[in-house]
C-alpha cells in the first residue's frame, strides 16, 4: 500500500509540474475549492492566486496560502504558505513555509520553513526552524 501511495504522489507531482507556471502575481482570494487541478474555482489560473482558505477534494495547485488549506491527497503551492496545511498524502511548497503542516507521507518546502511538521518524511531544502515529528 505504501508503494502505491508513493507512485500516486509521484504521478500527481509530475502532472502538476507539467501544467503549472511560476507564481508571478500577488493576487489574493478569500477562498477556493478544487476537485483536481485545474477543475476548481480558480481554474487554470490557480497558480496566480494566493488564498486565505483552500479546499482540495483530490489535489490542488495554488499560488500560495495565508490561512488554512485542506486536501485529501495533495496540496501543492507555487508561492509562500503561512498558516495550517493538512493533507492525506502530501504538502508541497516551492517557496517558504511557516506554521503547522500535517500529512500522511511528505511535507516538502523548497525554501525556509518555520513551525511544526508531522509526516513520515519532512524535507526542507534550505533552513528549518521549529519542531519536526516523523511518524
Amino acid at each position: 500500500m505504501e508503494k502505491t501511495s508513493l507512485v500516486i504522489l509521484l504521478v500527481l507531482t509530475i502532472s502538476i509540474n507539467l501544467v503549472a507556471q511560476e507564481n508571478t502575481s500577488s493576487q489574493t482570494r478569500k477562498a477556493q475549492i478544487t476537485f483536481a487541478y485545474p477543475i476548481g474555482s480558480n481554474g487554470i489560473e490557480a497558480p496566480d492566486y494566493s488564498n486565505n482558505f483552500s479546499f482540495n477534494i483530490l489535489y490542488g495547485l495554488n499560488g500560495g496560502v495565508n490561512g488554512f488549506e485542506l486536501g485529501s491527497i495533495l496540496n501543492y503551492n507555487k508561492g509562500e504558505v503561512i498558516g495550517f496545511q493538512l493533507a492525506g498524502v502530501s504538502n508541497i511548497c516551492t517557496d517558504s513555509t511557516s506554521g503547522l503542516f500535517l500529512s500522511g507521507v511528505l511535507n516538502y518546502s523548497k525554501q525556509n520553513s518555520k513551525g511544526f511538521q508531522m509526516s513520515t518524511i519532512n524535507f526542507t531544502a534550505e533552513k528549518f526552524t521549529g519542531l519536526v515529528l516523523h511518524t
